[in-house]
C-alpha cells in the first residue's frame, strides 16, 4: 500500500489483442465527500454485497487497458475496502478544493499514455444486456441505491 499522496507505480501495460479490452485508459474520480449521498462515504456505500466503487473499478479494469482511479476523502478506508486489481490510486490531497483538482491529478496519472481517454461521470451504474447497454444511473443518495 503506498503513503497517501503518492502514486501507486504505474502498472504493466496488460497484453494487447485482448478480447472486449479496449485499447485506451479510463479515469475514474472518486475523491469527493458525496455530501448529498448523507453520512455514509459514498464510494463503500453497499451495492449487491459490494462497495459501490468496487463496481466502477471492476467495469474499468475489465473494459480497458488502463484504467486510474483518484481517492481524497476517506481515502485510507476505501483502499482497505476496495480491490483495485490492476488499477493505478491516485490520492489527491487537494481534494476538497474542488473536482478540478482531482482531475488534475488523475490527468497528470494519464500524461504521456497515447491512449488515454478520460471518462469522466459520477457514479454510474450501467447494465448491459446482450452486448448492449440497457440502462445507465446516477447515484446522488441512499435513497437511488436502494432502488437499484
Amino acid at each position: 500500500m503506498n503513503e497517501p499522496g503518492h502514486r501507486s507505480a504505474r502498472p504493466q501495460p496488460r497484453v494487447s489483442g485482448i478480447p472486449g479490452v479496449a485499447r485506451c485508459a479510463g479515469l475514474i474520480l472518486a475523491a469527493g465527500a458525496g455530501t448529498r449521498f448523507g453520512a455514509q462515504t459514498k464510494q463503500l456505500a453497499d451495492l449487491r454485497g459490494k462497495p459501490l466503487l468496487q463496481h466502477a473499478v471492476d467495469a474499468m479494469n475489465a473494459a480497458l487497458e488502463r484504467a486510474v482511479v483518484v481517492l481524497g476523502h476517506d481515502a485510507e478506508a476505501i483502499r482497505a475496502a476496495v480491490d483495485f486489481g490492476p488499477a493505478e490510486v491516485v490520492v489527491c490531497e487537494d481534494w476538497a478544493r474542488g473536482q478540478g483538482f482531482s482531475l488534475r491529478a488523475g490527468a497528470a496519472a494519464l500524461a504521456g499514455d497515447a491512449g488515454a481517454r478520460e471518462l469522466l461521470a459520477r457514479f454510474r451504474v450501467r447494465r448491459w444486456e446482450a452486448g448492449h447497454l440497457a440502462s445507465a444511473t446516477d447515484i446522488d443518495t441512499q435513497d437511488e441505491l436502494a432502488r437499484l
